[in-house]
């Protein structure tokens, strides 16, 4: 459970397989810091790889970083990774 798609997704699959995960609105914040890039969905090596290179490594930093900048190096797919790294309500 959690305030939007993308993060009711990041939840299910935080604890598996028996793990029931809970995120309340004041708890996002908090839980995003220190999640690691490769755990928002669509992720894979590559897109990991360029985070990485770029000194990304958590949804934390993901969400302090320049849009420009990741707009920049991954397109329209660096500002929707923006997006889910400050739990943006227009996530899905």
């Amino acid at each position: 459970m959690a305030p939007n798609l993308f993060l009711a997704k990041v939840a299910s699959d935080f604890k598996k397989p028996d793990g029931l995960t809970v995120i309340r609105p004041r708890d996002v914040q908090s839980f995003l810091e220190d999640l690691p890039v490769r755990k928002i969905p669509g992720v894979g090596p590559v897109t990991e790889k360029t985070l990485l290179g770029m000194g990304i490594e958590t949804c934390g930093k993901l969400a302090r970083t320049d849009r420009g900048l990741l707009s920049r190096a991954l397109g329209r797919t660096g500002l929707f990774l923006n997006d889910c790294a400050r739990a943006a309500t227009n996530v899905r």
